[in-house]
C-alpha cells in the first residue's frame, strides 16, 4: 500500500493505512525531518490544522508525549513524501527496486504494522 503524506500529516495517513484490522508501531528515532524545522518547533510555530488533525484521531494514538513529535506527526504542511507499507516477505524486492532506481537513500523503515491493539498507532 502507498499513500502520499499531505494535509492529514503522517499520523492521519498511517491511521488510514491501518484500516480496521491493524495497528502500527512507529519509531520517532527513525522518522526523518528537515533539521531547520527545530528553530520553528522551539518557537511553537504550529499551523492551526495540526491541532484539528490531532483532535480527529487522538483517541486512536498512544505514546505521543513529546511536543516536537506532536507537531511533526500531525503537521499538515508535509512535503508530499510517500508512506509505503510492504509485506515483510517482499521487503527485499522493494529494496532492490529502490536501489536500482537510485532511491534507496530516501527509503527508511519508520515502524511496523501489528495485530490490532487498543491504540491503533503507538508512537515510541
Amino acid at each position: 500500500a502507498v499513500t502520499d503524506v499531505t494535509g492529514f500529516g503522517l499520523l492521519g495517513h498511517l491511521l488510514e493505512m491501518c484500516g480496521t484490522n491493524l495497528s502500527a508501531d512507529i519509531f520517532t528515532d527513525d522518522i526523518p525531518y528537515f533539521s531547520f524545522l527545530d528553530c520553528y518547533l522551539q518557537q511553537n510555530i504550529i499551523p492551526d490544522n495540526t491541532y484539528r488533525n490531532w483532535n480527529t484521531w487522538e483517541k486512536k494514538v498512544s505514546g505521543l508525549t513529546d511536543m516536537k513529535w506532536f507537531q511533526l506527526l500531525n503537521d499538515p504542511q508535509t512535503s508530499g513524501g510517500l508512506l509505503i507499507a510492504v509485506d515483510p516477505t517482499s521487503k527485499g524486492q522493494l529494496e532492490v527496486l529502490f536501489e536500482t532506481e537510485g532511491l534507496i537513500k530516501y527509503a527508511k523503515p519508520i515502524g511496523q504494522f501489528t495485530a490490532l491493539k487498543e491504540s491503533i498507532v503507538n508512537v515510541g
